[in-house]
């Protein structure tokens, strides 16, 4: 039995199939019959093109404008449509068989997936975080590769402390204040300067890789201090003599890619400024000192200030300190120094001679000179100029001259100048420093600790232990750090840094004479009785602690 569904005014032309109708309908569906007293053959509908658009199974045998069409629909075919209707609208459903299968890529971005499936994602990848402290599952699941990267250094424990947490930590090392011989590491450091690029200053390098764009060089930052000269402000990066990988080039930029926490990696980048990185001696000279003064020439060159650092027993140089390498120097920079200061006293014999007289100089000290050397001696306040002939030992040599005979007081005037050159480029050396006390006995580095902390921590004083300092509770992230970016081989401790704020202010009125003292005590309890606490100390011995005193409870030890 055919039911009719609804009547619709539309025109149709003959030999074709298509039906333009002039009311738009959401009603019809494929299958159905068209109704209209001109047709003697079925004729069903074939394809909806739009609401008013449809394709039907025969072509029509005449022209229809504006009539009158009916559509039909078989009952028991009525019936099964809404049932098929109704059971795919159950499986598209989210969460059912067909939505999974047609949203199939949505489900394994972890930004579009439904909160039902984010616990796989855990599972998968970051198994061994509970997930109920996470309060981010999204990103936290995003960035856990970045955790992994890192994992078992210093960045990965404070990066997860952040992320789980909200918390920043402190990690010390007791190997550092254990003594042992020898142990004492001599470090050089490495820096190079450079000027602040777009977006985030170059504070954030610290503790990164940086690449440099056009030579590929890399090297690990280890601090960055901010400077300024003739207002010039510029950065100082101190980089790891082992990490440097490939030369840095003059005015390269440079950039690092760093991971803030799991929600946020930014890219740092800055220009690498040429400077003073060495000063090469080619020729010592004689009779400099200290006070002798070393001058760049360059029309680009800011600040860089070198001093003659050592000499040889003769006034020769030996080294020439870079105190500040300066700015925007490059290859054609030239390097001298003012002559030289130093004089040798002594007494001149001149002897009657053809050509020229002949001059024997005795000096009170070693004069380094060589045959056919050129110095001057200055006999009665006047120069003359030797041409040095015989070198007879390290305090006597002969010249001749035309200075009348006799004997005089005299001095060695040295008169050639040594020969510098100065080197730039991205990356100087430092003279080298004891990095920290370890190897010297101090009151911060013991012979092993006490016995009682030795008996109760057997580990803790070993060169591969580390402690976390945070507010949060051992038990809280112990295990979770042991499972994930506990670094192997090595034994973790934790000290629960406690903190509390409180209002001091006090009225002026209510102190006038008294003077209040404020402790900060470190404890190993979890509760401190007031009236069971002494403090003891170089100025104070026996001191009770009672609840009228206002104490700050620092460290949880």
């Amino acid at each position: 039995m055919t039911i009719r569904i609804v009547n619709l005014k539309g025109s149709v032309t003959a030999n074709s199939n298509v039906l333009v109708l002039l009311t738009p309908s959401e009603d019809i569906k494929i299958g159905d019959s068209v109704i209209h007293g001109s047709i003697s053959t079925p004729i069903y509908v074939q394809e909806i093109k739009s609401n008013t658009r449809i394709i039907a199974s025969n072509v029509f045998a005449t022209n229809i404008i504006s009539g009158s069409f009916g559509f039909g629909r078989d009952e028991v075919q009525t019936k099964f449509n809404k049932f098929l209707n109704a059971y795919y609208g159950f499986l598209e459903k989210s969460g059912n068989a067909q939505e999974i299968l047609q949203n199939i890529r949505s489900y394994t971005d972890v930004d579009r997936t439904i909160d039902d499936l984010l616990s796989n994602f855990f599972t998968n990848y970051a198994s061994n975080i509970p997930q109920t402290i996470v309060s981010d599952k999204r990103t936290f699941i995003k960035r856990v590769k970045d955790l992994y990267k890192t994992n078992g250094t210093e960045d990965a424990h404070k990066i997860l402390f952040r992320a789980l947490f909200d918390e920043d930590i402190d990690i010390i090392y007791p190997e550092d204040q254990v003594l042992k011989a020898s142990d004492g590491e001599w470090v050089r450091d490495y820096v190079m300067n450079v000027t602040e690029g777009q977006g985030y200053n170059p504070f954030f390098f610290e503790n990164t890789k940086i690449i440099g764009t056009a030579s590929g060089a890399t090297a690990t930052v280890n601090n960055v201090i901010k400077l300024t000269s003739n207002n010039i402000t510029y950065y100082q990066l101190s980089v790891d003599e082992k990490s440097i990988k490939g030369s840095f080039l003059l005015d390269e930029k440079i950039t690092a890619r760093k991971l803030v926490s799991l929600s946020n990696v930014i890219n740092v980048n800055a220009t690498i400024i040429p400077s003073i990185i060495g000063i090469d001696i080619l020729d010592r000279g004689l009779g400099y000192t200290t006070n002798n003064i070393i001058t760049l020439s360059s029309t680009t060159g800011n600040s860089a200030r070198l001093k003659v650092k050592n000499l040889d027993r003769l006034g020769g140089l030996r080294f020439i300190e870079i105190t500040d390498n300066g700015l925007y120097y490059y290859p054609n920079t030239i390097a001298s120094i003012n002559a030289p200061h130093m004089r040798v006293r002594g007494n001149v014999v001149i002897v009657s001679s053809t050509p020229t007289n002949i001059a024997t100089f005795y000096a009170s000290a070693p004069h380094g000179l060589n045959t056919k050397a050129t110095v001057n001696v200055q006999i009665n306040l006047s120069n003359v100029l030797a041409n040095i002939y015989t070198v007879i030992n390290s305090q006597e040599f002969r010249f001749r001259t035309t200075y009348s005979p006799g004997t005089y007081s005299a001095n060695l005037i040295y008169s050639n100048s040594a020969n510098i050159k100065a080197n730039v480029g991205a990356i100087k050396a430092t003279d080298g420093y004891w990095k920290s006390s370890k190897g010297k006995l101090s009151e911060l580095v013991y012979l092993r600790g006490s016995k009682s902390e030795i008996n109760q921590f057997p580990l803790y004083y070993q060169p591969f232990s580390y402690v976390l300092r945070t507010n949060i509770p051992n038990n809280e992230w112990n295990d979770i750090v042991r499972k994930t970016i506990h670094p192997a081989g090595t034994e973790v401790f934790g000290e629960v840094f406690i903190t509390t704020t409180g209002d001091l202010s006090v009225e002026p009125t209510a102190v006038e004479t008294e003077v209040w003292n404020y402790l900060a005590l470190t404890c190993d309890k979890d509760t401190i009785k007031a009236d069971a606490t002494t403090f003891g100390g170089s100025n104070i011995v026996g001191f009770n602690i009672t609840t009228d005193h206002t104490f700050i409870l620092l460290n949880y030890l």
